[in-house]
């Protein structure tokens, strides 16, 4: 598809955006699954958690179009940790949503805060940016543990 101009428009849900959203949705849910192997029995908290590094990562990389790869990858992870999981509206699975709502918006919030105040893409030559990369990027991975608290 083209516009007037000659412009190439990029279809909503082509193949490689697809691919790249259900690749982002495996790794975001493989990493967790390795990431959860940290967390401290009885519960699923963990000090870090990597699934929210290659979000961020992929985002930036990619752009905010493929955010459903994390939404999609969080909500499984969440779904396979629950025992007794019946439906997508039963409570186990409204909580699972809105755990991969957080983590997508954690994602998507890192992302702006990277690209408007550190600029992207950049080598991270100065050490300024460097920290501002880590003074952005860090504290936001926080925004989502503590609102699925």
């Amino acid at each position: 598809m083209t516009t007037e101009n000659g412009h190439l428009i990029s279809p909503l849900l082509s193949p490689q955006r697809l691919a790249m959203i259900f690749g982002l949705a495996l790794m975001y849910f493989l990493a967790g699954r390795l990431g959860l192997l940290l967390a401290i029995p009885p519960g699923y908290a963990t000090a870090i958690f990597p699934p929210a590094g290659f979000a961020l990562a992929a985002l930036l990389l990619y752009g905010n179009r493929i955010w459903p790869g994390v939404l999609l990858g969080s909500f499984a992870l969440n779904l396979s940790m629950a025992p007794h999981f019946q439906n997508v509206f039963s409570h186990t699975g409204l909580v699972a949503l809105s755990i991969a709502i957080g983590a997508t918006m954690q994602g998507l919030f890192g992302a702006a805060l990277i690209r408007r105040f550190v600029g992207f893409p950049t080598p991270l030559a100065e050490e300024w940016e460097i920290f501002k990369f880590f003074m952005l990027g860090g504290p936001v991975s926080l925004w989502s543990l503590s609102k699925s608290v």
